[in-house]
């Protein structure tokens, strides 16, 4: 059993961790989150997790989304290029929508300063992949938790006097 196990227990973005694993991060600034306990059995094994329910419709205060490059998708598969000006205007067209179908995901995100930068947050509603700073990332793979999948991105950076910062 790993320290993180995927979970259908709620978004994708949700994440069932080991005690141990969510002492870890607990240290690092981590968007809102709620933690429920659970217990995992297999045929050899009872262990202890905790469910981390990851929320933040605040998140998109910290978008800059003049500087930040969306698509528009249907059914979640990317369409075409769509200019945002705000997150009203998006939930301005998603009720727009009867049938469900639109939504918006980015090619790059550009968040407004220093300050607003999470260590551990996923960028709702936009998509569902858990993001992590690299300092976190760092500490998480000196640790040697188990079960987690690490990659570096550059699609999601700081502005800092009109310049951009990773």
């Amino acid at each position: 059993m790993s320290d993180y196990i995927s979970t259908t227990a709620g978004p994708e973005c949700d994440m069932h961790i080991s005690p141990e694993l969510y002492e870890c991060i607990r240290h690092f600034n981590v968007m809102p989150h709620q933690i429920f306990p659970v217990t995992v059995e297999t045929n050899k094994d009872v262990r202890e997790y905790l469910w981390v329910h990851l929320y933040g419709p605040s998140f998109v205060d910290s978008i800059d989304f003049d500087k930040s490059s969306f698509i528009r998708t249907e059914w979640t598969i990317p369409q075409e290029p769509i200019s945002l000006e705000s997150f009203s205007q998006y939930q301005q067209l998603k009720s727009q929508d009867e049938t469900g179908a639109f939504g918006v995901t980015f090619d790059s995100l550009t968040l407004r300063d220093r300050s607003t930068i999470l260590d551990l947050f996923f960028p709702f509603p936009f998509d569902n992949t858990i993001f992590v700073s690299e300092r976190l990332a760092d500490d998480l793979i000196k640790s040697n938790y188990t079960g987690l999948s690490i990659e570096p991105t550059d699609k999601i950076t700081c502005a800092l006097n009109n310049e951009t910062d990773r």
